[in-house]
């Protein structure tokens, strides 16, 4: 199985950056639904995205719940990987993907938020 490289970064961040990635892709995702609704009216276009977008942000929302409270949670690598699954049946992978990106890049850049790096035996 191919694993996709941003679940890879995203697994190798600390538990208080991936809260932060799943925070942002949370806000992300409410942005993005913004675009079933129809303009200036209480009205759904597309209430069968809406729903997925939905599922997908129960998803993204419980496991920052997880992450938080130390608790039992998808592994990193599966869970990333459930989310753009979700999130192209939601038909915002691309904006998702962009997100997780551009937010892991900037702990990258930091070099504050990474796991500590195992010493070989």
């Amino acid at each position: 199985m191919k694993i996709n490289p941003l679940a890879k970064r995203y697994a190798a961040l600390n538990p208080a950056a991936q809260a932060r990635c799943l925070a942002r892709l949370a806000c992300q995702l409410t942005i993005e639904a913004r675009g079933t609704y129809i303009p200036q009216t209480e009205a759904i276009a597309d209430p069968t995205r809406l729903r997925r977008m939905n599922e997908l942000q129960h998803r993204i929302t419980a496991q920052l719940s997880h992450v938080l409270g130390n608790a039992e949670r998808y592994p990193d690598l599966v869970f990333i990987e459930i989310v753009m699954e979700m999130a192209m049946g939601a038909e915002c992978d691309r904006e998702l993907a962009k997100t997780l990106d551009d937010v892991i890049s900037e702990f990258e850049n930091s070099n504050v938020t990474r796991r500590p790096r195992r010493i070989a035996s």
